[in-house]
């Protein structure tokens, strides 16, 4: 086939269409990959919550044991062990992060 004629054939062609399509493809590929990687973070989130739910139970319940609720003094106790609770958790939460490699 000669030049000319194959310049003719790319001259009927669409490829304003096709790079249309092309781009078109790409962006349902990438909204995929992205559905997949949002919904299998969403699912990770949620096992997340549970798992901290049973852990406030348990808390709830062990220091429900150590500190009696019947005696209305001890709101101050319970706010005491709610910010030691919040500065070990800080100190955690730091410690772990620490642990994520960087990009």
């Amino acid at each position: 086939m000669s030049i000319r004629k194959l310049f003719e054939e790319l001259k009927k062609k669409d490829w304003r269409a096709h790079s249309r399509s092309i781009t078109l493809n790409h962006n349902i590929s990438d909204f995929g990959k992205e559905f997949r990687k949002n919904t299998i973070a969403m699912i990770v989130s949620a096992l997340g919550l549970v798992a901290a739910l049973m852990w406030q139970d348990a808390i709830k319940t062990w220091i429900n044991n150590i500190i009696p609720t019947d005696d209305p003094k001890n709101y101050l106790i319970k706010i005491y062990a709610a910010v030691i609770v919040t500065f070990i958790a800080v100190i955690g939460i730091y410690l772990l992060s620490k642990l994520i490699p960087r990009q």
